[in-house]
């Protein structure tokens, strides 16, 4: 599956206030990074009507730069914050918990528009 240009990512997490479980605390905090790094690219490579994304160790790596050790860890946090579930279909399978197929009052209307720091000069 090809990288999209806008994807869904369940939010109520993040209006619960869990993101500051993200925080740069002791020798966790770059585990935290990891975790949010990874969760934009299952994110941007998840089924737009499923939630699952099939990413190995060797494209997470890829698309983060982060070691395959730190991609571990950044998993490893979501699984605890039950962000993602995984391991469906096979060892590569991510699943975006709480993700649901977008209903027409969800959608967004019209075509986005580039932000300006997107435009080429």
């Amino acid at each position: 599956m090809t990288t999209l240009d806008w994807v869904r990512l369940p939010s109520a997490w993040i209006k619960d206030k869990r993101l500051r479980e993200l925080t740069w605390r002791g020798d966790a905090g770059s585990n935290s990074t990891a975790a949010l790094m990874v969760l934009a690219v299952i994110a941007h490579h998840a089924n737009p009507e499923t939630g699952t994304a099939f990413l190995t160790y060797d494209r997470l790596t890829q698309h983060t730069g982060l070691s395959r050790t730190k991609v571990a860890r950044g998993l490893s946090v979501l699984g605890e914050m039950q962000l993602i579930d995984r391991g469906e279909g096979g060892r590569s399978a991510c699943v975006l918990r709480n993700y649901t197929k977008a209903s027409s009052a969800n959608k967004c209307v019209g075509t986005p528009t580039k932000m300006p720091h997107q435009t080429k000069a």
